[in-house]
């Protein structure tokens, strides 16, 4: 005689949490546990879900997959030694075997061995949550030698875990390599501009090295600065203009012409010199112009102020790029067109001025890399111009079309040009993607990399987004039933399913972990606070659309693809899995995310562009599979 009994079971969340009451037969598949046990683990609620394993475990065959997966909730549920009793017996362990092993150890304080584990893990698949625990174990243990390897090795896995920045600057510090220190406490600060522990480290750094390092990188700086070459260019011709915003807020900003130019507010004009520096110094809304090494000014101007060349580009001192992420810069770079100089908020507003093909020279090697196939590039450049026009005047009462960070697109100059993406955006000179009677440009939205799934139900469900997986030879859109809370989800994020976009390991699945050290250091506040992460809305391909942090003191619901991104820490994507680990107290003792893709998942996958061309496919079918419904048209 079967006998029934009735478990609470999440379905999936389309506008928010709720639960069925269903009858489970005792005799069910590994398979049906599996997803039932995983979507009670994904609302935290770890010992329903053990207890289900457990009874199936006593009442079934044994199924590998659910050991595996009762061992991993014993050990977020402050049971280590029945995790490691199950891990231990199985014969075939995988990379996820070892590395829950290493963290099982490593909570036992056994870190020789939990150091084993982690590079046995490591020998199998390489994974971020290894390699950062690896260099936390010996961290801890006082051998920065060893920890900046493993730190070292992090980071180059996967450029988004800012945190290890600090820890190497930290190791590099205590080894006296102080010059290697300051990069990385440079970096530390600023990805997490107000940490205190940071500004320390960087200060401490600072004081090791001394003035004169700094005044020898200066006078370093200054002679680069004085042999720049400028190269002559021609300027695009049959190409509509475009006003790019560079900086905002500029109180000075210095440069450097390759030609004499002409400086104009309508009203004065002053003529400059080629190869001489120059810095405008906003004052009591009014613009000063100083020859570098002169106190007295050579012009007062009023804003607007048009800054006019011809042949050679104009080489911008200190121009900063990708502000508090892991790409972040502070470099000289060269410009081609025109600069013009608008006054707002507590400054200048720099702007450069220059044709769209110009413009997307620029943008392509900021965006792609330049050594990706060549019918990769071309469909990257189409995207890039369509995106260019459709949403020029995006920034009108600013005033200027489109800015030059990833708000738009990433704008680089002509510093970041090579001849490849160059070649790309030429030979396909004025073409754009539109759509309907009318052509209308569509907004091509694109991203690093969709984890090998693409969305279609973000940015208003446009029918030129699809919802299928990006994989060789398949393309089918995913079932209703592929990313329901449960196993078969989870799994799919954990593992490496064929993909296009599947050869880049960091972008195409990413971990990451914080212990309590960290949590404080990344986000400021305890992570023994933190009490669930509850999801309330899920969208396609296991993207999370909003979410309910609770904690001791409050609650806060975070809505959005970016928004959830931005407050853990900025994630690669918003389609992961996150795991709190419990003390025996029922305290967070740590916090760990597996993650797939990098960006939003809608429109082009640059990294499964590559994938597509690689294996031989045109622009024109890279640009039909990832925006179907539409064409390619020449619009100048």
């Amino acid at each position: 005689m079967r006998r029934f009994v009735f478990l609470i079971v999440l379905i999936n969340i389309t506008s928010g949490p709720f639960v069925l009451c269903a009858p489970q037969i005792q005799n069910r598949s590994g398979t049906e546990v599996l997803n039932e046990a995983a979507a009670l683990k994904e609302n935290f609620r770890y010992g329903e879900a053990i207890r289900i394993l457990e009874d199936f475990s006593a009442n079934a065959d044994n199924d590998i997959r659910v050991q595996k997966y009762l061992a991993k909730l014993y050990y977020l549920s402050a049971k280590p030694i029945p995790a490691y009793k199950i891990l231990k017996k199985i014969k075939n362990k995988d990379w996820e075997c070892f590395l829950y092993l290493g963290l099982i150890f490593e909570g036992l304080d056994k870190k020789e061995i939990a150091a084993d584990s982690y590079l046995k893990s490591l020998e199998m698949r390489k994974n971020s949550i290894a390699l950062y625990r690896l260099g936390k174990i010996y961290y801890q243990l006082h051998q920065y030698g060893e920890a900046v390897r493993f730190f070292s090795q992090c980071l180059d896995n996967d450029p988004s875990i800012r945190l290890a920045n600090y820890y190497l600057g930290d190791c590099l510090f205590r080894i006296k390599d102080f010059k290697e220190a300051y990069s990385y406490a440079a970096r530390g600060i600023n990805f997490y501009p107000d940490n205190e522990k940071m500004k320390k480290q960087l200060l401490e750094v600072k004081g090791r090295l001394g003035e004169g390092f700094f005044a020898q990188m200066r006078r370093i700086i200054e002679r680069t600065r004085r042999t720049v070459n400028f190269i002559f260019y021609k300027r695009a011709q049959n190409s509509p203009l475009l006003k790019v915003g560079l900086a905002k807020d500029l109180r000075k900003f210095s440069f450097r012409a390759g030609e004499s130019f002409s400086c104009s507010d309508g009203r004065k004009t002053f003529n400059g010199d080629k190869d001489k520096y120059y810095t405008f110094v906003y004052k009591n809304k009014s613009v000063f112009l100083f020859e570098n090494g002169s106190s007295t000014a050579r012009a007062k101007l009023k804003t607007p102020i048009t800054i006019l060349g011809s042949k050679y580009p104009f080489y911008i001192l200190d121009v900063v790029y990708g502000k508090s992420n892991y790409w972040h810069k502070q470099i000289d770079r060269m410009y081609r067109g025109d600069l013009r100089l608008n006054s707002g908020g507590q400054g200048m507003t720099l702007i450069n001025i220059l044709s769209m093909e110009e413009y997307l020279y620029g943008v392509l090697p900021s965006e792609i890399p330049s050594g990706a196939p060549k019918e990769a590039l071309r469909a990257q450049a189409i995207a890039a111009r369509t995106i260019a026009i459709k949403n020029s005047g995006r920034h009108k009462t600013e005033g200027f079309d489109v800015c030059s960070q990833v708000h738009c697109q990433a704008y680089q100059g002509m510093s970041a040009e090579t001849p490849a993406t160059n070649a790309a955006v030429d030979g396909t000179k004025g073409e754009v993607l539109v759509q309907g009677k009318e052509s209308r440009p569509i907004e091509a939205f694109y991203h690093a990399n969709c984890g090998g799934c693409l969305r279609s139900d973000i940015f208003g469900g446009a029918e030129y987004l699809s919802n299928k997986f990006d994989a060789p030879g398949s393309f089918q859109k995913p079932s209703e039933s592929t990313f329901l809370p449960g196993y078969d989800a989870e799994n799919w994020i954990y593992n490496e399913p064929p993909a296009y976009c599947a050869y880049k390991k960091s972008s195409f699945r990413w971990q990451r972990i914080y212990d309590a050290e960290d949590f404080q250091l990344a986000f400021g506040f305890p992570l023994k606070s933190i009490k669930s992460i509850v999801p309330l809305k899920k969208g396609q391909c296991g993207h999370y659309d909003s979410l309910k942090i609770e904690t001791l003191s409050k609650e806060e619901a975070l809505s959005g693809d970016l928004r959830i991104r931005e407050y853990f820490d900025k994630l690669r994507s918003s389609a992961f899995r996150v795991e709190i680990k419990f003390s025996a107290d029922n305290e967070a003792q740590m916090l760990i995310f597996y993650g797939a893709g990098f960006g939003h998942a809608a429109g082009l996958c640059q990294e499964g562009a590559m994938g597509m061309a690689s294996e031989g496919h045109t622009y024109e079918e890279i640009l039909r599979h990832y925006y179907p419904n539409t064409e390619i048209k020449a619009v100048y």
